[in-house]
């Protein structure tokens, strides 16, 4: 969790921002799914915000992911243009699948939020979960005590 905090007295000061949201793999500490890059977790939380990209290598559509020798390959003059979607998306699968079972930690092309500089860690949803409430509970406190 993210807690941007503003200067002032008021009960409502705090600003939550679930930002292990931007993972979108929570799992229940058991591991990664399968088809995942081997080292992906770990890499998310040793990039920093200038390690992600806008790239449309994976789908067709612009995401932002982090960046490898495979995404700066596409982004290079004489590469190839982009296919439209869903064809970039097959094209690009396949080089995946690939990748996955070689083990190329440095092909990975990984989804990434723009806060995934920020990120320190992986958390379970059980976690998150129990933050988000106890989180909840202070702010009902506050706000009740400022009320009465």
């Amino acid at each position: 969790m993210l807690v941007l905090s503003k200067a002032t007295e008021h009960p409502l000061q705090d600003v939550i921002i679930p930002t292990a949201y931007d993972r979108g793999d929570f799992h229940d500490g058991a591991g990664a799914a399968g088809g995942r890059c081997p080292p992906d977790v770990p890499v998310l939380f040793a990039v920093g915000t200038d390690d992600a990209a806008r790239r449309r290598v994976r789908t067709g559509k612009t995401v932002r992911l982090t960046k490898s020798r495979l995404s700066e390959a596409w982004e290079r003059p004489d590469a190839p243009g982009y296919l439209l979607p869903p064809l970039q998306g097959i094209l690009y699968n396949e080089a995946h699948a690939r990748v996955v079972r070689a083990q190329r930690a440095h092909l990975c092309l990984i989804p990434a939020g723009q806060v995934v500089g920020t990120l320190t860690g992986e958390t379970s949803v059980r976690e998150v979960m129990y933050q988000m409430q106890t989180e909840y509970l202070t702010a009902m406190e506050r706000i009740s005590g400022s009320l009465a």
